[in-house]
């Protein structure tokens, strides 16, 4: 795993247990072109602290003057441990 990574995800971890999270963590992002993003985001693990699963899902984002219009969310994976992701 290389540092960046490490770090982002350290900092994920600290943002869950402030309790300050939002719904979905950014995990990669991809531009294609000039006017289309691609957002790889995993929702906050669920569960019980022996056995948490997260989603993994896709965002598509038109750009329109530097701001993301017309998301579309895809569901990538379902019910998946956190450390198999990455």
């Amino acid at each position: 795993m290389n540092k960046a990574r490490f770090f982002f995800l350290v900092g994920a971890l600290a943002l869950l247990a402030s309790g300050c999270a939002s719904k979905h963590i950014l995990v990669g992002q991809t531009f294609i072109g000039e006017d289309r993003s691609i957002k790889m985001m995993m929702t906050a693990p669920m569960g019980s602290d022996d056995d948490r699963m997260v989603h993994q899902l896709m965002r598509i984002c038109t750009l329109n003057d530097g701001s993301e219009t017309n998301c579309k969310d895809t569901v990538v994976l379902e019910n998946v441990r956190p450390g198999s992701l990455y």
